[in-house]
């Protein structure tokens, strides 16, 4: 995305890559994956030891992960350069503490809390901002100037926009208690509507057909592109919601609770319905062909790359008079202006 702006992007992965950039530094190998994640393909980020201990500061990979990347980073670094982290910034202190004098650490689409408090932060929500910034409150709780909240963003070209539907509401993601996907089926269920469950999770599915096991790019395709609506119902505080935007760009009315991310994506009445109580639900599934596929589409659109990708040209515009005046700098651009 940055690399369309004519910024120099190195990228720092494992072996596979495939984001445009100047040069990609492979860090760990697949065979190093395997043998402290037992990651082997996608459809393992959910199996043990990996999804138990992602975020855990003690797990083996992350001081093997820092490590290597200092490594990597030490010959290439130069001043004033970005240090753009993604995952959970406080599990790279030992990286932001080498590198520090001579790169902003910018952590991006942060959906989780942890942050670092020695980098800057763009949220995928306001809301998921101020969440965090309850439970990691800024010293006098005072708001960070150079902290933003910046949409999670997508290509279109991804995604099938269609006006004509198929006969079935969806959802897509985890199946886990905590997304909600059995309210989907009892609302489905409770009308007599078709209902499809695809992803990978332990919680059984009461109603419809579950296609339970790594769902690839093309069949997301089909399914968001088919649907009548799309099951979004978290039962926590959703830090963004990407498959919200996903059925969006599809031209998929979205069905979802109202807090966090969804509360901001999904405008009730417009592109969907927002939802409490399982009467809400219900009421959804029931008026959703009232929901316009075009106003979807639309809507989705406010978070393509090519737009958003100018929300992080003017943070990182910010984050660059750092090294300067920082806050207090000032440029008169405007004719008439007083000074």
């Amino acid at each position: 995305m940055m690399k369309s702006l004519g910024h120099e992007v190195i990228v720092y992965s494992g072996e596979d890559n495939d984001a445009p950039c100047d040069e990609h530094v492979s860090c760990i190998t697949k065979q190093e994956q395997f043998d402290m994640m037992g990651i082997k393909d996608p459809a393992d980020i959910l199996k043990y030891p990996f999804a138990e201990h992602t975020y855990d500061m003690d797990a083996p990979w992350w001081p093997f992960w820092n490590g290597r990347l200092i490594q990597a980073m030490e010959p290439r670094a130069q001043q004033k350069d970005f240090l753009c982290l993604i995952g959970g910034g406080v599990l790279f202190e030992p990286l932001i503490a080498v590198m520090r004098n001579r790169m902003i650490a910018a952590e991006y689409a942060i959906g989780y809390g942890g942050v670092s408090p020695n980098s800057w932060h763009a949220y995928g929500s306001s809301n998921w901002q101020h969440v965090v910034y309850g439970m990691q409150p800024p010293e006098g709780w005072r708001g960070r100037a150079y902290d933003r909240w910046i949409p999670h963003y997508f290509d279109p070209a991804d995604f099938e926009f269609r006006t004509e539907k198929d006969d079935y509401f969806l959802y897509l993601g985890k199946l886990k208690h905590d997304k909600g996907p059995n309210v989907g089926a009892r609302a489905c269920k409770l009308t007599g509507n078709k209902f499809i469950a695809a992803g990978q999770g332990p919680t059984p599915i009461e109603y419809g057909e579950v296609r339970n096991r790594h769902i690839g790019a093309k069949e997301r395709r089909e399914l968001f592109a088919g649907a009548r609506g799309c099951f979004v119902p978290s039962l926590y505080v959703e830090p963004f919601g990407m498959v919200a935007v996903e059925a969006l760009m599809s031209g998929t009315p979205i069905i979802t609770t109202t807090w966090g991310g969804l509360g901001e994506i999904n405008i009730d009445g417009v592109t969907g319905y927002q939802c409490n109580t399982m009467q809400d639900f219900v009421n959804a599934v029931l008026d959703i062909d009232k929901i316009d596929p075009q106003a979807c589409r639309d809507r989705g659109m406010r978070y393509a790359m090519d737009n958003v990708r100018h929300e992080y040209q003017r943070w990182f515009d910010d984050l660059y008079g750092l090294w300067g005046e920082g806050w207090g700098a000032v440029e008169i651009k405007r004719e008439g202006a007083l000074v």
